[in-house]
């Protein structure tokens, strides 16, 4: 099959080289995504599940914690450069519809899994503090995305390398995870009920979900799917009073 990435390209790469990349891409991605996105949910046809304003200078603090968040993934690409040219970690590079079909589905759940139990470690009270950087914004945007401590952005950037560790994945397999990653942590900050006809542990209800957790913390801990928080018994109401 044709080979749609150079590997002497890449590993031809400095490590430096390496960092700079894949800051500017993440930096690409969140900027073009959420600002688009922004402009777009803000408008009146779509029904926002919490009606209350942003904080003043609400999307400035989230934009200054996201780009550290970049940051923090940047500095995770350094592991991964060295992983790659010692053997450690090994990426395939010819193109399958099939394989990128199939690592892509083991990258979502994967993802789930490691989002869910990143995200109740850091709501155990010794941690929360960490987290509450997130938390400062009660009413989310799609600005709020990346706006984490960086602590957390450590870890929840980590969901790669750590996949890494189990799996010789195709290349494009695993620039499809920051793309979905991005993707659905928009759609679920974005503070806007979609589908308002389903209950809040459908499928369809991620966004309600996770506006709600912001304002109610002490439930809904799931990225997108309802299953992890109903196996753990970590599901909020319907209603946000009980």
């Amino acid at each position: 099959m044709d080979k749609y990435f150079a590997e002497t390209d890449l590993l031809n790469l400095s490590v430096f080289d390496f960092f700079i990349i894949t800051v500017v891409s993440f930096s690409l991605l969140y900027f073009s995504i959420t600002t688009i996105s922004y402009f777009i949910f803000k408008r009146d046809n779509f029904k926002k599940y919490q009606i209350q304003a942003l904080r003043p200078g609400q999307i400035k603090t989230e934009i200054k914690r996201s780009f550290v968040s970049i940051l923090m993934f940047g500095f995770l690409s350094v592991p991964i450069y060295f992983g790659l040219h010692s053997g450690f970690f090994k990426i395939h590079f010819e193109f399958s519809w099939s394989v990128l079909l199939g690592e892509g589905l083991l990258l979502f759940i994967w993802n789930e899994v490691h989002f869910y139990s990143v995200h109740r470690f850091f709501h155990l009270k010794p941690f929360y503090k960490f987290h509450a950087d997130h938390h400062y914004s009660h009413v989310p945007n799609p600005f709020s995305a990346y706006s984490f401590h960086w602590s957390e952005g450590i870890l929840l950037g980590a969901v790669m390398p750590l996949i890494m560790c189990f799996h010789d994945f195709q290349v494009t397999s695993l620039m499809l995870l920051p793309l979905l990653s991005i993707g659905f942590n928009v759609l679920g900050h974005s503070n806007v009920d979609f589908f308002p006809a389903y209950s809040m542990n459908s499928i369809f209800s991620f966004s309600k979900r996770h506006s709600l957790h912001h304002k109610v913390p002490h439930a809904n801990f799931g990225f997108f799917l309802p299953y992890l928080d109903a196996i753990f018994r970590t599901s909020g109401p319907d209603d946000e009073s009980k």
